[in-house]
């Protein structure tokens, strides 16, 4: 079994677990007024679905084909009507970190809004071998990175989500799991991004819900794997513009 079919296998069933409690609607809803959305890291295609309910055009994007097919299998045979179906502009296989993501796909892509929900990766162990540079760039250093491979991955992807919505001039859409509620401290982390990243203001909300990790994609707490079947956590949400 591969790595990129075993994550598939294991995030699909997260993934279904925030579709069936309503969280991937509430992050649609975050995103009224958008019409065509980038969606970075689809995974396998619950939260393309929430956003084609919700009328918004869609470009999915995912560097693991396992998921894609997941994706493409769930979205057919979803109960969203034809037209809202036909607001998929395409499944498009691909890293988004290779540099010819951003110099070829996003020039020749027209889209209002970047989003980066929960990107995760199936290679835990390779993240550093595989983006030495952009761990570099973004200051990330080894402890960091071996301490939580999935979270460092998730946050330099997140990251470089927000270098690719000032080169194209559109908010950047970010949604990340916390153990806590909204923070002054978070709150401040994304004022100072913004700031850094050229953005004028930032809108965050939060959800309260729980995460499926027994049974799903396991999930770490405070740098320790959870084997409990739920956690209660909170999504936070964040639009830089």
């Amino acid at each position: 079994m591969s790595d990129n079919y075993k994550y598939a296998q294991e995030w699909k069933e997260s993934a279904q677990h925030f579709f069936i409690q309503g969280d991937y609607d509430w992050l649609a809803m975050q995103l009224n007024g958008y019409s065509t959305i980038l969606e970075l890291g689809c995974g396998t295609g619950q939260s393309t679905i929430a956003l084609l309910k919700q009328n918004h055009k869609v470009i999915a994007v995912d560097k693991n084909p396992d998921c894609l097919d997941i994706a493409e299998t769930l979205l057919y045979s979803s109960s969203i009507s034809p037209a809202q179906k036909t607001n998929l502009l395409e499944f498009v296989e691909v890293d988004y970190a290779d540099d010819n993501f951003v110099s070829s796909f996003l020039p020749n892509h027209n889209f209002d809004i970047i989003t980066c929900w929960n990107v995760g990766t199936a290679g835990n162990a390779n993240v550093v071998a595989e983006y030495p540079e952009i761990f570099a760039h973004f200051g990330f250093t080894n402890e960091d990175i071996q301490a939580n491979p999935s979270k460092a991955y998730g946050d330099a992807m997140c990251l470089l989500a927000c270098l690719m919505g000032k080169r194209t001039n559109v908010p950047v859409n970010i949604v990340f799991r916390s153990p806590t509620d909204i923070t002054p401290e978070i709150e401040e982390y994304y004022s100072n991004l913004g700031d850094e990243m050229g953005f004028s203001t930032f809108i965050i909300n939060s959800r309260k819900t729980t995460s499926l990790s027994e049974g799903g994609k396991l999930l770490s707490v405070n740098n320790q794997v959870s084997y409990n079947e739920l956690i209660d956590l909170f999504l936070i949400s964040v639009t830089l513009k």
